[in-house]
């Protein structure tokens, strides 16, 4: 248009003809770049299009500068394509404030200064005024365009992440779908296992012991407390480490002296690294190592671990080759090693052995070879505590080094080998002897099954499915009552721990008291419970069950010699 509006005029020159022909070549090259090369474009956009503002202004301002304009000039003003290109600045090239402003006003100060005629007067002084309101309602548009595009900008990243997040979870939530069938095929294998073999088992039993052959009664008896003792890991396994994932095991960081655990761990395995015939070294230094952890949860890192390195080692006859447990401390860092010469890891399998029920080469699901949840629990674990870590490094065919890392010191003090005392002794068993307990349980396999563990210790139980069926039983008792076990969760309106604080009003006591819970968020329950009163969760072993009971029939035998 700035070429051929001018021709259609008799008088043209070829000076402003020649800048119109430059101008427009230039945008060309500016509108190529933008088409062509995208990603330049956008990394350089202001530069580009700042640029070809400007160029189109002094083009404006060199036509109307050029001495020949004059001559031609009757009927155009610069004003009219000024005040267009001002309202293009401001308002479609998405310039910034700052550089739509310097440019306009630059070109409309060269404008003013170039072509004087056009605003001097009183009767041109409109001209001016056009122009300035121009620059002035151009940079309130700009400002208000800036304003809602950047909230445009804000609210589509806000949409993009929050996209983003969805398709994250998403897609967490389709992979825990596909882990959660996974592992509940898993889990029903490796639980349908051992009960079916206990059912069998206890099948052949019933008939040995009409058939009076003890000796293979025992042989089957044998194998249904294995199957028993594989169920109970199975499940302690998995609420374990659902406790982790959920975040309600309870994580109690403290000052933990490592020796004693260290000395559980040698005596825990000593026996099975010698039936296996290989060594088992637990190497330590002579001072006492302290850490900042939670010894439980430790206890179940390092009892993992070295199981495991003892599982896949095998006996070669050749010294040297074992389990090392190694204990080093370094500038507040303890560093455990745990390793062995077995078979080790490939390197395909490295990510996978986190995985519950990961197992390689045990496509047979051989409960003997582990049931796949060790690494995947210790991994549980070592994420809640803070400051530790685990490293693994295997080279298949030579074996594997785990290592634990966790903040510790060394005390100048010799190092304490006393082992710690997980267990009662039979003379302890023996004050059991005559003991009254009442025990409440709704299911009545649990119920008999704990009644004649009791009665095996010579306890004299008073048992009931629910607290208002045991109400009248109260009456009839001839002694004062040593111990309550209660489950939890009971029909009626009341639970184990309600049922407690009535108990010790109706008996007009403090009677300790053990609960147990199925429960997998046992710290939900513990803040409810009275005082004196013990949460086990179920499984339970027998002596964990024995422990506060003969704490309870040594505190009555007290109590019943002072008065």
């Amino acid at each position: 248009m700035f070429v051929v509006v001018p021709s259609l005029s008799n008088r043209f020159s070829y000076g402003p003809l020649f800048i119109r022909v430059g101008l427009i070549f230039g945008l060309l090259f500016v509108v190529f770049v933008l088409n062509c090369r995208e990603e330049f474009s956008l990394n350089n956009y202001v530069l580009l299009v700042a640029s070809a503002a400007a160029l189109v202004l002094l083009g404006v301002v060199a036509i109307i500068s050029v001495r020949s304009f004059e001559s031609v000039a009757v009927g155009f003003s610069p004003l009219p394509p000024m005040l267009f290109g001002i309202f293009v600045i401001y308002g479609f090239l998405r310039l910034p404030l700052g550089a739509a402003t310097f440019i306009a006003s630059s070109g409309s100060v060269l404008i003013v200064i170039f072509s004087p005629n056009e605003f001097g007067g009183i009767g041109q002084l409109r001209s001016l005024l056009y122009l300035i309101a121009g620059n002035f309602l151009g940079m309130r548009l700009l400002r208000s365009i800036e304003t809602r595009e950047r909230e445009l900008f804000h609210q589509r990243r806000r949409a993009e992440t929050a996209q983003a997040q969805l398709d994250l979870r998403a897609r967490a939530a389709e992979e825990a779908d596909r882990e959660k069938t996974r592992l509940l095929a898993a889990v029903s294998h490796d639980l349908r296992q051992p009960m079916t073999a206990a059912q069998s088992h206890m099948t052949i039993l019933q008939g040995r012991l009409l058939n009076h052959d003890f000796e293979m009664a025992e042989r089957h008896l044998r194998s249904v407390v294995d199957s028993v003792n594989t169920l109970s890991t199975t499940l302690d396994h998995l609420l374990t480490a659902a406790r982790y994932d959920s975040g309600t095991e309870p994580i109690r960081i403290e000052s933990v002296e490592l020796g004693p655990i260290l000395v559980r761990i040698r005596e825990t395995f000593a026996a099975e690294a010698e039936t296996r015939r290989i060594e088992l070294r637990v190497r330590d230094p002579l001072q006492r190592v302290v850490v900042t952890t939670d010894a439980t949860a430790i206890w179940r890192v390092l009892m993992n671990l070295v199981s495991n390195a003892i599982k896949f080692t095998e006996a070669t006859g050749k010294p040297g080759r074992g389990v090392l447990v190694r204990v080093t401390v370094s500038s507040g860092t303890c560093r455990i090693d745990v390793a062995d010469t077995g078979v080790g890891i490939a390197r395909e399998h490295l990510d996978a052995i986190w995985q519950p029920y990961f197992q390689i080469s045990n496509s047979e699901r051989n409960r003997h070879r582990g049931l796949g949840l060790g690494l995947f629990l210790v991994r549980r674990v070592i994420d809640r505590l803070p400051e530790h870590s685990l490293t693994l490094r295997s080279l298949y065919g030579r074996g594997s080094r785990f290592t634990v890392q966790l903040p510790g010191i060394l005390l100048s003090e010799p190092r304490f080998l006393a082992p710690p005392v997980d267990s009662l002794s039979e003379d302890d068993l023996v004050q059991l002897s005559g003991a009254s307990v009442v025990l409440l349980e709704d299911n009545m396999g649990a119920r008999d099954a704990i009644r004649q563990l009791l009665e095996e210790w010579s306890v004299v139980v008073t048992c009931a499915g629910s607290f208002d069926e045991l109400i009248p039983m109260l009456a009839d008792l001839e002694r004062s009552v040593d111990c309550i076990v209660s489950d939890y969760r009971l029909p009626g309106d009341l639970n184990g721990g309600q049922c407690v604080v009535e108990l010790r009003r109706l008996l007009e006591a403090d009677v300790p008291a053990v609960i147990v819970t199925g429960e997998s968020d046992i710290n939900v329950i513990r803040p409810t419970l009275p005082r004196d009163t013990v949460l086990m969760q179920k499984p339970f072993d027998a002596i964990a069950l024995a422990v506060p009971l003969v704490q309870a029939a040594r505190r009555a035998r007290l109590t019943e010699s002072s008065t």
